[in-house]
């Protein structure tokens, strides 16, 4: 069997396959975004004293990114949130 030449997914990479090859079409991207931000949600949340010092990042640096992340998703979904859609 020969061995694969082709060079391992990027993160992006990943994700954006992750968000293009589901026979739900679209439903996919609702649920990466969904997982995306319950998580940073729950991180940003969390304490530096919630993580071991062991770990392979800094708490602080940790929940700094998630932090981030759930602000930029609130930006985002602002205006949605302030103008609802009118049936």
């Amino acid at each position: 069997m020969p061995i694969s030449r082709r060079k391992p997914e990027t993160n992006v990479q990943l994700v954006k396959r992750l968000m293009e090859f589901s026979k739900y079409g679209a439903l996919s991207q609702m649920f990466i975004i969904d997982a995306i931000t319950k998580h940073a949600e729950a991180v940003a949340k969390s304490k530096v004293s919630d993580y071991s010092r062991d770990s392979l990042v800094v708490p602080e640096s940790w929940i700094g990114v998630a932090t981030e992340i759930r602000d930029e998703f609130d930006e985002r979904t602002a205006a949605y949130r302030s103008n609802p859609i009118r049936r």
